[in-house]
């Protein structure tokens, strides 16, 4: 099918280049000559042009509808087979690389070799299409008979996918045509961005946490220690002042308590 396509497109692509090289040898002739025959045809193509242009967008638009309902019916299908067969479930942010695991074990008697490929992602509505660069890990393998291989699908979540939205795709392999699995993708909000240590928020945010801390006291240290015990030693000292300016005044009363004992001796 596709190398008749692609025949068809040649012969085609080379008929029109002859056909506009006529076309422009004609349009010089015509103004050399200027004839009204000439300017008859002239008209005739112009018309004969632009029926084919108008035919060429009316084609246009019913593949793309007809592309349409076949996606829409490919949804419904592969949403009914998503509930009967295996389905491989994903769920993943915006911006996210979502990987899983699946396994093909061959029961045959021969070794098979496997390469996994996989359809275009088609959201559940159908109306949208994403041919995702969706990677495997391994890409392909060479599994002996009785034993089985473990692949992974690598799948990065493009922003051509839509937030909130359900994807559908179906994951074969060639040399297993008995294998399919349909892949349900979750689509969510995009991935948060680690923040910059330097930005804008980071610093608003270490100043409120700075503002809204306890305030707690500094530990006392060694140096702080002869400070608190300084007042002692001044109102030591100051006590023993006071206990110097005291002792006069107590020998002077005992003099003259002395000199008045012995004025009442002698009379």
């Amino acid at each position: 099918m596709l190398k008749s396509v692609v025949t068809r497109k040649i012969n085609s692509d080379l008929k029109t280049v002859q056909a506009h090289a006529e076309l422009s040898k004609r349009l010089a002739q015509n103004r050399r000559k200027n004839l009204s025959g000439e300017g008859d045809e002239l008209r005739q193509i112009i018309k004969e042009h632009l029926e084919y242009y108008g035919t060429l967008v009316d084609l246009s638009l019913n593949f793309h509808q007809r592309l349409l309902d076949t996606l829409a019916k490919s949804a419904e299908s592969t949403a009914d087979h998503a509930v009967n067969g295996l389905t491989l479930a994903m769920t993943a942010p915006v911006g996210a690389t979502v990987r899983a695991p699946f396994k093909i074990s061959n029961n045959r008697p021969d070794p098979i070799t496997v390469k996994c490929r996989a359809s275009p992602f088609v959201r559940e509505d159908g109306s949208q299409l994403i041919a995702s660069s969706m990677g495997f890990n391994p890409p392909g393998a060479e599994i002996a008979p009785g034993s089985e291989e473990v692949f992974e699908v690598i799948l990065p979540v493009t922003p051509d996918f839509v937030a909130g939205k359900l994807y559908l795709a179906t994951l074969s392999a060639d040399g297993f045509d008995a294998m399919s699995i349909v892949m349900r993708l979750q689509v969510e909000g995009a991935a948060a961005e680690p923040e910059a240590p330097g930005s804008q928020d980071a610093l608003r945010r270490d100043k409120a946490d700075a503002m809204t801390a306890p305030a707690t006291a500094p530990a006392p240290t060694d140096k702080c220690a002869p400070a608190k015990r300084k007042p002692a030693a001044i109102s030591q000292q100051a006590s023993r002042k006071t206990a110097i300016a005291r002792a006069p005044k107590k020998a002077a009363r005992t003099a003259s308590e002395t000199g008045s004992s012995d004025t009442k001796r002698k009379s």
